[in-house]
């Protein structure tokens, strides 16, 4: 068994600052067309609002995936964070201006004791960048700028479970295993069927 360090380096952003992102895909400083402002720092990540805690807390206790891992024990809220994303603004006259939008939440959730899990599928994001250039041909009414894949691994010792709550689509999209878990190497991954071949 191997302990995934990886995803224990990940939660602690993300718990921290309340954001997943990557860096935005960079503009070509040698096309001639391109004009760059000097770097800016990022905005402030605000904190959640007591609705938007309670609205994340709400779709996760009544998220079926989540309802079947905790079958048996009982689990508190821990934490939660603001889930945003970057994307560039291509448009010469925005000159190439980096703008944050909101997905929803990061919500940690700890249980009465620790749980182990045969091998199973677990959703996981991968987000697209810049989100402009992906969403708007999806045919859905909302476009999201992720795709839900999902890793495949047996888990033990799973203390706490991390979720990414997208509040537009009101869901659970991303469940994986607290930084303490233990899982085996050799994990697969596979798309989400419903994305139409993303």
């Amino acid at each position: 068994m191997q302990k995934k360090t990886l995803f224990a380096t990940v939660l602690g952003l993300v718990l921290a600052i309340g954001l997943v992102t990557a860096a935005p895909l960079a503009a070509d400083p040698s096309d001639p067309d391109v004009t760059l402002d000097p770097a800016e720092p990022a905005p402030e990540i605000s904190s959640l609002s007591s609705a938007e805690v309670a609205t994340a807390q709400a779709i996760v206790s009544g998220d079926p995936l989540v309802t079947s891992l905790a079958a048996g024990h009982t689990y508190t809220f821990e934490d939660s964070g603001r889930w945003q994303y970057a994307e560039m603004d291509t448009s010469p006259k925005a000159n190439y201006a980096i703008v944050y939008s909101n997905i929803g939440a990061w919500v940690l959730i700890q249980f009465d004791g620790p749980i182990s899990y045969g091998e199973r599928s677990w959703p996981v994001v991968d987000h697209y960048y810049p989100p402009a250039q992906i969403g708007r041909n999806c045919g859905a009414e909302y476009c999201p700028p992720y795709t839900t894949t999902y890793a495949t691994y047996p888990a033990d010792q799973v203390n706490e479970l991390v979720m990414g709550v997208d509040f537009t689509a009101n869901s659970v999209v991303e469940v994986q295993p607290g930084p303490d878990a233990f899982i085996s190497d050799g994990s697969t991954e596979t798309q989400d069927p419903s994305l139409g071949g993303w």
